[in-house]
Parts: structure tokens; C-alpha cells; sequence
């Protein structure tokens, strides 16, 4: 089975390196990362989504479906 991942936290020192270990891995099909600020990646597995408020992940919750791997990484 690929793995479809979340990351949160990409923007900073250890989720920027899980990111990138994930853009590079071969079992890893798609990516999407939720930051509160671009992680300025550009690349064909990711998406990103800019979101705010961290507590609250309804205004999102659709596209959250479909992944199956979630890696946190917040400072």
C-alpha cells in the first residue's frame, strides 16, 4: 500500500526534513502539509494547505480525507 501523508509543522528544521524524506521516498504516492505560513516546496506529490487555526480543522476536514499516514511536527 502507497502511503498518503499529512505533515504538519513543514515549515520548520524537523518537518521541513520529513518532507523532504517523504517527496523522496518512493512508497509515499501524495503528500499534503498544513502550515500557517508557505513552505515555499514545490513539487509534484504536494499539496499544501495555509491554515490558521490549529485548534479548529472543520473549515478543512474535506480535504483531509484519503490520507492514511499524518506525521506532527509543530515547534
Amino acid at each position: 500500500m502507497k502511503i498518503n501523508a499529512i505533515i504538519t509543522g513543514s515549515t520548520g528544521m524537523v518537518g521541513e526534513g520529513v518532507l523532504h524524506e517523504c517527496l523522496l521516498s518512493p512508497e509515499v504516492e501524495s503528500v499534503l502539509v498544513i502550515n500557517r505560513r508557505p513552505c515555499n516546496v514545490q513539487h509534484p506529490k504536494l499539496m499544501e494547505v495555509i491554515h490558521k487555526d490549529f485548534y479548529d480543522f472543520t473549515s478543512i476536514k474535506d480535504v483531509l480525507m484519503g490520507y492514511n499516514a499524518c506525521f506532527i511536527a509543530w515547534g
